[in-house]
């Protein structure tokens, strides 16, 4: 756990759950000074790396940058550049930590990844076998011998059935095999206003298109370090570990009180002009985003809030699924990588732009 100084408590009755005991001494966390900030801000840090000598991999997925920030966050440099060639990416999405301190730098668009050393030299690109298909958009992590896990597609195959499956590709034998399955939301239709452009062009009236409700239920998952792989389920809400086995551990549902969709949610997801008219369920879901999972193999993840809020709850469950505890931080601080060393944290600033701070623990 990690050793801080001053225990983060939510004070609100309604963010401690209802069902399921905490394990063990509850989790901690402070975030008044960084130990270290980097130099310089980026513009959507998308992944984060920490490498055996202290230096960090960043990957900011607007810039379409890969940054090599040295230990200690004094100095920073962009590692390859944008392209197709052997030693170039697209749009870098995720940062996959493999053996002997090296680190898989997926290529989403151009469904290819390249191998970063320890020392931040990109190697020549390699394409995903044609068997992952729409998987090799959605790699997130890798077990102790090398397999990598992705997510078959980013959206169920047909109507039928909400959920997708999660499978694993040794990269030695090229076997690839189902572990698991996530439920993900099925795009429903609207109908929107055609555009001005659109009328220039000859069309009238209203168009229907398909786009995912605000606030649809779906599940997330990760792979620990130790390579155990993680899914949050949404309902009921709690965590499920798969072993590398195949064997299944499953923590006790956690109930937390409703959060209300109400019309400042509504103005969030259709600001003025929007032509599309969006369905919206009573409540929010339990959770949202990926959970961040920390060196102890403790599972982080981020509680949907009531709009207008400036504290972000943080529920801990333990690597037997247990939930631990809550932790809050502000909301302008997103926690995007735990080690042994630091809690990682992406802070926005006023301007819009991310700051990376490290915090020992």
């Amino acid at each position: 756990m990690p050793r801080l100084a001053l225990v983060l408590a939510c004070t609100a009755a309604c963010l401690a759950p209802q069902h399921a005991q905490a394990q063990g001494t509850p989790p901690t966390l402070t975030l008044s000074r960084p130990t270290w900030t980097a130099a310089e801000p980026f513009t959507h840090i998308t992944a984060v790396r920490e490498l055996a000598s202290g230096a960090v991999l960043l990957a900011d997925i607007v810039d379409r940058r890969v940054h090599f920030v040295t230990a200690g966050g004094r100095t920073m440099r962009t590692i390859g550049r944008t392209g197709g060639g052997p030693r170039e990416f697209s749009v870098p999405a995720a940062l996959v930590a493999l053996r002997g301190d090296s680190t898989l730098l997926l290529d989403r668009d151009q469904r290819r990844f390249l191998i970063v050393t320890p020392t931040g030299e990109l190697l020549d690109a390699r394409r995903f076998p044609e068997a992952l298909q729409q998987g090799a958009e959605f790699v997130r992590g890798a077990d102790a011998s090398g397999r990598l896990y992705f997510q078959a597609s980013g959206l169920p195959a047909n109507e039928l059935s909400p959920f997708v499956a999660l499978k694993r590709w040794d990269r030695r034998s090229g076997q690839i095999d189902s572990v698991a399955a996530v439920l993900m939301p099925n795009p429903m239709p609207v109908r929107m206003e055609v555009s001005p452009s659109m009328k220039e062009a000859g069309f009238t009236g209203t168009a229907t298109v398909r786009r995912i409700m605000p606030y649809s239920p779906e599940d997330a998952w990760a792979v620990a370090p130790s390579g155990r792989l993680v899914i949050v389920r949404t309902n009921p809400y709690r965590v499920e570990w798969v072993e590398t086995t195949g064997r299944i551990v499953r923590g006790a549902p956690v109930t937390v009180a409703p959060v209300p969709v109400v019309d400042a949610d509504h103005r969030a997801f259709e600001p003025p002009g929007m032509r599309i008219k969006l369905t919206y369920p009573a409540v929010k879901t339990p959770f949202r985003g990926d959970p961040v999972i920390d060196a102890d193999d403790n599972v982080w993840v981020r509680r949907e809030t009531a709009a207008g809020a400036t504290v972000q709850p943080w529920d801990v469950f333990g690597a037997d699924g247990t939930h631990r505890g809550v932790v809050s931080v502000p909301m302008h601080k997103l926690i995007v990588a735990i080690t042994k060393r630091f809690v990682y944290v992406s802070r926005t600033d006023r301007d819009d732009l991310q700051w990376l701070e490290a915090y020992a623990r």
